[in-house]
């Protein structure tokens, strides 16, 4: 029989949970070691970020869509809560609830463009949709225009206590569980659906996917957690303006993905981390945080393809003696195979 040890090491969702569990313990060790306000406020951006960067994942990761427009659906759930708490006075949750409302059907209609495109056509047709959402903000209205909105309430954990550390709190643990939400909605018939759609459109289509239902689903899931990440971002920064959610800010979400790994939802969470604290730390504009990245990612796409969560897989794959070659799993770029997406529906009509 089988340890628990050794349940983790040989099946994917117990790495997964591995994941999870590492992020919760990462978060938790970075709020007691953090040593102001400042360095709480970082890490508070870092789990906005892996909020868009999980979004992006299970579009581009898992169902194979390239798309470049998160930063549109961040501005929308920012805006909502800007101006429904400044000038409507609404509550924080309120005004997040709307502003996803509004990024879902965005979302809705991203992935009935996606329906007709593919590859590097998707990819600039997301990127123009960043690009209009970007101009539109600049437009001077009851958004503000370049001047933006400012005196946004801050995030408070409980009622009216705001505490120090309290906004970095409540925003990990909207982070947690939406990584619970992604692992559950991968880890049935829909992630198997979208791996099938990612390899190979066509045959998903012969075996029963309905492509139309997963992909407008998907961009739905992604355009909410994008807009749930922008309602933090405004309420922990207590002011927004176009230049948060300029199309730079979609390619440096795609970063996050790369580097942390396609598909995997830890790694987003650690690519947003290396992301975020890497243009934190580099002193000036940050075009040299920019070149550090670019480095970062030539090298990694030379060595380990499949990003950190390749390199920690291969680890794993090691430690238990699965792997006596010394190749790191997917060394050569390779896709995972899709799963057995009929099958596993004849076993459920079976079963």
């Amino acid at each position: 029989m089988r340890t628990l040890a050794e349940r983790v090491l040989r099946d994917h969702q117990g790495s997964t949970l591995l994941g999870g569990a590492a992020m919760i313990v990462g978060a938790v060790i970075f709020y007691l070691a953090a040593a102001n306000q400042y360095q709480l406020s970082v890490g508070g951006n870092v789990g906005i970020d892996a909020l868009a960067a999980m979004g992006l994942t299970v579009v581009a990761g898992r169902a194979g869509q390239l798309a470049l427009g998160q930063a549109g659906f961040m501005a929308v759930g920012a805006y909502a809560v800007a101006y429904g708490t400044t000038s409507m006075h609404i509550s924080f949750l309120v005004a997040t609830l709307m502003g996803a409302a509004i990024a879902f059907v965005l979302g809705l209609v991203v992935g009935w463009i996606a329906l007709r495109l593919r590859g590097n056509y998707l990819a600039m047709a997301t990127l123009a949709f960043g690009a209009i959402i970007y101009g539109l903000l600049q437009v001077q209205s009851a958004l503000g225009g370049l001047g933006g909105i400012y005196g946004i309430p801050p995030l408070k954990l409980i009622g009216t206590y705001s505490a120090p550390g309290s906004a970095y709190v409540f925003i990990w643990i909207v982070v947690v569980l939406a990584f619970a939400v992604c692992v559950l909605y991968l880890r049935g018939r829909a992630g198997r659906e979208l791996h099938a759609i990612r390899d190979d459109e066509l045959a998903a289509t012969s075996v029963g996917v309905n492509n139309t239902f997963r992909k407008l689903q998907t961009f739905g899931l992604s355009a909410i957690l994008g807009a749930v990440a922008g309602s933090l971002l405004a309420a922990n920064s207590y002011a927004v303006d176009p230049t948060l959610f300029q199309p730079l800010i979609s390619f440096q979400i795609f970063l996050m993905i790369v580097i942390g790994g396609l598909g995997s939802l830890g790694g987003a969470v650690a690519g947003a981390a290396i992301v975020v604290w890497l243009v934190q730390l580099t002193p000036g504009t940050g075009d040299s945080a920019y070149v550090a990245l670019g480095t970062l990612i030539i090298v990694l796409m030379a060595i380990f393809p499949r990003g950190l969560a390749g390199i920690c897989l291969w680890l794993l794959e090691r430690a238990r003696g699965g792997r006596r070659t010394g190749e790191p799993p997917g060394a050569r770029g390779e896709l995972a195979p899709a799963p057995d997406v009929a099958g596993a529906r004849g076993a459920e009509a079976g079963g």
